[in-house]
């Protein structure tokens, strides 16, 4: 995830914990497992952002729904600095704050136009965590190519600095396309949140924990600083990819069949962010030391492809004689030399 949509994602307080937005954020550059044929079907529109919406054009799920609302369509601008939305004030966002921030934010892959400078764009109906107004609602794009519902509502926050935002609506946490979200109920309402683990952020972390069903997950932090601990932590759903092969980084038709086994992490392709390759999870080594979970492979580079994260992957560095990588794997320039990535 980016700092911008750190920040933005901090200010939304969610009940008793913060959403941090724990986003996997692929790299530039092209991948073999796009081509594989692995069924990797896009579950948004053509402006959407991924996994469970769209960006535009859905109806409002507010009372207004049918009508015409004020606003909508306009030009717009969202300035990433001062988190300035000129769509606000109509209980809408600006396309630009929705095609970025969000979608680096929140897990969920970014369409192929999107920026990490804001600026202009239309006002659309709010989707995930973004303030709304209960006049107007958020996001209904309804059924998704793969069968999800992609309904969001309008509730209120938990607090009177959030106020009112827009969430999954959900009955069960295999209902929720975000790996790292299960269902709860929040002002009566039952919506997809951050499944936070190891409250006490004093860990261990790398442990299992509850996903969508009992020790189905693995908790992993975000945030940590050479003098404090972890800001939050986070439960992904494992399910039965062995490393290697390829995975999804959504939850698919409620099933969990897609997601890695314990211990790997599924880093995204390139071409395609909801599909991806599992590969070993290890510490970071960001501030030194000796990792609690080292690479199996020594000869393995740590690759850190999250952004604020405290885990990264292990990933073989480049054949010497220039031969070919492992299945599923191109050779590709990452911070500390060349390595078999997604």
């Amino acid at each position: 995830m980016r700092t911008e949509a750190i920040v933005k994602a901090v200010a939304l307080v969610l009940m008793s914990a913060v959403p941090l937005g724990c986003g996997s954020s692929g790299s530039g550059g092209t991948s073999s497992a796009a081509s594989t044929g692995a069924a990797a079907s896009s579950t948004g529109g053509a402006s959407g952002t991924g996994t469970g919406g769209t960006s535009s054009g859905g109806s409002s799920t507010g009372s207004s729904t049918g009508g015409a609302l004020a606003g909508l369509g306009d030009s717009c601008t969202y300035n990433v600095n001062s988190g300035v939305d000129t769509c606000a004030s109509f209980g809408l966002e600006c396309t630009s704050l929705v095609s970025w921030v969000y979608c680096e934010g929140l897990d969920y892959p970014c369409p192929p136009t999107a920026s990490n400078r804001g600026g202009a764009g239309t006002c659309a109906l709010p989707e995930e965590i973004a303030p709304c107004k209960t006049s107007v609602g958020c996001q209904d794009a309804g059924p998704s190519s793969d069968g999800e519902s992609d309904d969001f509502v309008c509730v209120y926050g938990g607090s009177s600095q959030v106020g009112d935002i827009c969430l999954y609506s959900c009955s069960q946490s295999t209902d929720c396309a975000n790996i790292s979200e299960n269902c709860e109920s929040l002002s009566g309402t039952n919506i997809c949140t951050y499944n936070y683990c190891d409250n006490s952020l004093v860990g261990p972390f790398f442990n299992t924990c509850d996903a969508s069903g009992s020790g189905d997950g693995e908790c992993l932090a975000y945030g940590a600083t050479a003098t404090s601990g972890p800001f939050g932590a986070v439960c992904y759903q494992n399910g039965s990819v062995a490393q290697g092969d390829i995975c999804q980084t959504y939850r698919t038709s409620g099933s969990n069949d897609q997601q890695c086994v314990f211990g790997q992490f599924c880093v995204p392709t390139p071409a395609d962010q909801t599909v991806g390759v599992c590969m070993q999870l290890t510490d970071t080594d960001q501030f030194g030391g000796t990792p609690s979970h080292p690479c199996t492979d020594t000869s393995n580079l740590v690759w850190q492809d999250i952004i604020g994260a405290d885990f990264a992957v292990c990933v073989p560095p480049c054949p010497d004689d220039g031969g070919a990588c492992p299945a599923n794997l191109t050779c590709r320039s990452i911070p500390g030399g060349k390595a078999c990535v997604p």
